[in-house]
Formats: structure tokens, C-alpha cells, sequence
């Protein structure tokens, strides 16, 4: 036998002891790969079943992640519309804002100046109040002294009135007494040419008559109700029942019949009352010499 014979043996024997136990090992590692094998399969199938599950997830996900993202881009394009209007608005609000601050600036000065307005007329009112508190008080005393002169005149007029009457009177029986005298002389001269006869009436003398009364004027003192004083009495001429006519400016009043006399004052009853209310200061005259002069 040669020596690569031996040699080939040897290798063939070393390779038998090297690999047989490698082979052994390897089919049995081979018998074990088959069924890792088919665990690996079954774990790749159960893989693959959960990734077209997952994949599926991931789709639908992705649609709703897509629609929240349109509804999110819709909102964010009605956010963007409301800011632009919001700006819009705010813009517009700035300029508003300026004009009213440009008001306010005007309607400060102006109240500056009206305060200033004030301020000087509130002074020219203090001076003006003065002045009309010493003006009030001026006018009370002098209508303080109004009213006694008033009182004054009434009283003097009332006197004047009387004597214009008592004055109207004499000279009324002054003339009564020259016509009784003309006529008295009339009658002597009558009797001196004629002859002494018969006692009888003397021709051409006519018989005396009672001089015609004067009209009696006065002035209402005083109204109480339907009750009148005038400021004429019995030394005037003034009777129980004689009728007054109240006038004032020509205007018919009413009647006034008297009640009670004194001899520079009288009460009646207001009668017949005409237009106007009656006051004190109206003016009286009795009735008969108002008849006397209508005839």
C-alpha cells in the first residue's frame, strides 16, 4: 500500500470520525429545522394575518386621520376667514377709536371752555343775586309804602268824593235858594203894581217845588259774599231801599240795595248782578238820578 494510499485512508478515516458525528448532528439539526421551520411559517402566517390587520388599522386610521385633517384644514380656513374679519373688525375699531378719541379731545376742550362758562355766568349770577336780594328788599319796602299810600289815596279819595258831594249839594241849594229868591223878588214887584183886593193866588207866580236831588256817587269799600259797603252814608243823602248801579270803566255790574246807613257809610245786597266780579273800589251811583238822566 502506498503512501498516499495510507494517507487517504487516514484522511478518509479522520474525515468518517470528523463528520460522522458532524452528519449525526446535522440531520438531527435538520430534523429540528423542519419544525422550527414550520413554527417559523405558522409564526410568518400569524405575522402576516396581524400586519393585514395592522396594515388595515393603519388604513382606516389613516382615512379618519385624513378627515380629521380636511375637518381640521376646514376649520383652520373658517379660523383664517374669522381672523381676517376679526382683523377687519379690529382695523375698523382702530379707526373708530381714533375719531372718537379725536371727539373726546374736541368735547374736552369744549367742556373746558363751557366750564369756564359756568364758572364766570355762576360769578355773574352771585353778583346778579346780590344785586336782586337788595332789589327785593328795595321793592318790599317800597311796596310796604305802596300800600300805605294806597291806603292813603283810598282814604283821601273817600274824603274828596264826600266833599265833592257836600260841595255838589250846596251849590245846588245855593241855585235852589237864587231861584227861590228871583222868584220872591218876582212876586213883591207883582204885588207893589197891583191893587190890595181878595186874598188869593197871585197871578204869575207858580208854586214852589223841591229842587232836584244830585246824584250820589261813591266807591265800593268792601265785598263780603252778596254783601257790599260803599263809602257813602246818610250825610250824603243815602235811604234805607235806595238801589245803587255798580259800574266800573262804564261797565254795568249789578245793583247794590241798601240795608244799613251811616251817616259817611252804607251796607246793601248786591241784586241783579251783570258781567264781572264786584270788587272793591267799583264804582256806586244811586239809580234815580241814572233814571232822571235817561228821561
Amino acid at each position: 500500500m502506498s503512501t498516499v494510499t495510507k494517507i487517504f485512508v487516514v484522511l478518509v478515516c479522520l474525515f468518517a470520525f470528523v463528520f460522522t458525528p458532524m452528519t449525526i448532528q446535522f440531520v438531527a439539526q435538520t430534523h429540528d429545522w423542519k419544525r422550527l421551520a414550520e413554527t417559523y411559517q405558522e409564526a410568518a402566517f400569524t405575522s402576516q394575518v396581524h400586519n393585514r390587520n395592522l396594515i388595515a388599522m393603519s388604513l382606516a386610521e389613516k382615512q379618519a386621520l385624513d378627515d380629521e385633517l380636511q375637518a381640521m384644514q376646514a376649520a383652520l380656513r373658517e379660523a383664517q376667514a374669522s381672523h381676517a374679519t376679526t382683523e377687519r373688525k379690529l382695523a375698523e375699531c382702530a379707526a373708530q377709536n381714533a375719531r372718537l378719541e379725536t371727539e373726546r379731545l374736541g368735547l374736552d376742550a369744549r367742556v373746558a371752555v363751557l366750564e369756564n362758562t359756568v364758572k364766570v355766568l355762576t360769578d355773574q349770577n352771585q353778583v346778579l343775586t346780590a344785586s336782586n336780594n337788595k332789589l327785593t328788599e328795595d321793592h318790599n319796602v317800597l311796596m310796604t309804602r305802596n300800600v300805605d299810600l294806597n291806603d292813603r289815596v283810598r282814604d283821601l279819595s273817600a274824603q274828596l268824593l264826600v266833599r265833592e258831594q257836600k260841595l255838589r249839594m250846596l251849590e245846588e241849594e245855593n241855585l235852589a235858594i237864587r231861584q227861590e229868591n228871583e222868584r220872591l223878588r218876582q212876586g213883591a214887584a207883582a204885588l207893589a203894581v197891583q191893587p190890595v183886593g181878595p186874598v188869593g193866588p197871585v197871578p204869575g207866580v207858580q208854586p214852589v217845588t223841591p229842587a232836584a236831588m244830585s246824584p250820589i256817587r261813591g266807591q265800593i269799600m268792601d265785598v263780603q259774599g252778596n254783601t257790599a259797603q260803599i263809602d257813602v252814608g246818610s250825610s250824603s243823602g243815602v235811604q234805607k231801599g235806595m238801589i245803587f248801579v255798580v259800574m266800573r270803566d262804564g261797565k254795568y255790574l249789578g245793583d247794590l240795595r241798601i240795608e244799613e246807613m251811616e251817616p259817611s257809610s252804607a251796607v246793601g245786597k248786591l241784586e241783579l248782578t251783570g258781567q264781572g266780579v264786584i270788587r272793591k273800589g267799583d264804582a256806586v251811583r244811586d239809580k234815580a238820578s241814572l233814571e232822571r238822566e235817561g228821561r
